[in-house]
């Protein structure tokens, strides 16, 4: 008995030791199970993982280039190379040197794209040798780096404007990606031209003709609904909808679950008077609330940043699937802050399966779509357009994906179909896109 005492006392002593230390360092101390305890939907990315280009290009002077896959090995030591960029050790005079954006000013490189306006607080997030005030630019969409080693462009084809740095960077990772995007098995690009119909602005490309697409197989995320359910209310009613669909509510906020998988929420704005997040915090916030609800894919970036309404912004995020983005009406991540809390939700995303299975598309270049009688040849053909910006994607349309392009003009987001140029979705170009 005197034994079995001591060695309980010596227990309680080593448990009271190692609960002071955990206090002393700050640490939490260890809790039983919580039942109540929010659903956990896996880690949460760093604003370095989201600010990467949704685009790569290998571009020649000859007008010519290549797409590299997104998230391929490739495109990974591309983004890891510029993310090294630093101010040149042979600097002198003025660092940075403003000028016009024109196809004279492209020359053979590497072109970085982005699908948004991205500002130069999240952009200091990945090239993490520069601060935010380093950068003499509120925002840019592409950089280009020249592989002759001139100075690295940032660029902001909506202003026109570039900012020329001369940097020091492994300029050797650039030079081997353009000598193996010459494999000819990748599918060639061009440089679109502008026509009596239509203008194009630099660095847009197109196919330099017709191409037979690989079209992975994919599946719908399936959501635990009990999971997302629990991760919005502590308590909540149900409301039987009239289409069938159930809405689960705690009064304040409302999340509808759609047999497809989409779900959608909504919610009240507590405070008063306007509260102002800048892009940054925005995306913080969209990983930090979503990372809560439903968690972060792993190949997802942002498509859109943009303001609806003067008190409202739109964020986009896209699923990635054979280095192409998922597009589609409802497909996708949407969230939408009011006075810097959520407002909305919108969750459908369409992903990778694990199935090696592929199915041949045909895909044409969109200027062959747009010299046609197809629709949205005719649809060009009412007006003189702007092409801003043209981006190829995989479109989530009767179960299935197919091919087609981003067509963006200066007020308007289309989505064409590569094989037939169907107009499949027009949507409003967003402020400060």
């Amino acid at each position: 008995m005197i034994k079995v005492k001591s060695a309980l006392l010596v227990s309680l002593v080593i448990c009271s030791i190692v609960l002071s230390a955990l206090i002393i360092f700050g640490q939490h101390v260890p809790k039983g199970s919580d039942k109540a305890a929010k659903p956990w939907f896996g880690p949460k990315p760093g604003l370095h993982e989201i600010s990467l280009p949704g685009r790569i290009y290998i571009y020649s002077s000859e007008g010519k280039a290549v797409l590299v896959e997104t998230f391929s090995q490739m495109y990974s030591h591309l983004v890891l190379a510029l993310g090294q960029m630093e101010y040149s050790s042979e600097k002198s005079g003025d660092v940075w040197v403003a000028g016009q954006y024109t196809a004279d000013t492209l020359n053979s490189g590497v072109l970085f794209r982005f699908d948004y306006q991205i500002s130069r607080g999240l952009l200091a997030k990945w090239l993490t040798l520069f601060y935010e005030t380093d950068f003499p630019f509120a925002a840019i969409d592409s950089i280009l780096v020249p592989l002759d080693g001139g100075p690295v462009k940032f660029i902001n084809s909506r202003s026109g404007m570039l900012w020329q740095l001369q940097a020091d960077l492994p300029l050797v990772v650039f030079q081997q990606a353009a000598d193996e995007s010459r494999n000819p098995t990748a599918f060639p690009l061009a440089a679109l031209e502008s026509t009596e119909v239509y203008t194009v602005a630099p660095g847009v490309f197109d196919l330099a003709s017709t191409q037979s697409v690989p079209v992975p197989s994919c599946r719908l995320e399936e959501v635990s609904a009990e999971e997302i359910i629990r991760s919005f209310f502590i308590s909540h009613s149900i409301i039987q909808e009239a289409d069938g669909v159930k809405t689960y509510t705690d009064g304040f906020g409302a999340l509808r679950i759609y047999a497809s998988g989409m779900m959608e929420y909504s919610s009240g704005i507590r405070g008063n008077g306007p509260v102002f997040l800048d892009q940054l915090q925005l995306m913080q916030a969209s990983i930090d609330f979503l990372s809560a609800h439903g968690g972060w894919p792993v190949k997802m970036l942002p498509i859109i940043f943009g303001s609806q309404l003067e008190d409202t912004v739109r964020l986009e995020f896209a699923s990635f699937a054979d280095g192409l983005p998922i597009a589609g009406e409802n497909a996708g991540i949407a969230v939408e802050f009011q006075q810097g809390q959520v407002s909305s939700y919108q969750r459908h995303l369409v992903l990778e399966s694990e199935m090696a299975s592929e199915a041949l598309e045909e895909a044409r270049p969109l200027a062959q779509h747009l010299a046609s009688d197809t629709q949205v040849g005719q649809y060009f053909a009412e007006g003189n357009k702007r092409i801003a910006d043209l981006a190829p994607v995989f479109y989530w349309q009767q179960n299935r994906l197919i091919p087609a392009w981003r067509v963006v003009t200066e007020d308007e987001v289309i989505y064409v179909a590569a094989g037939d140029g169907r107009i499949l979705h027009i949507s409003a170009q967003l402020g400060g896109q």
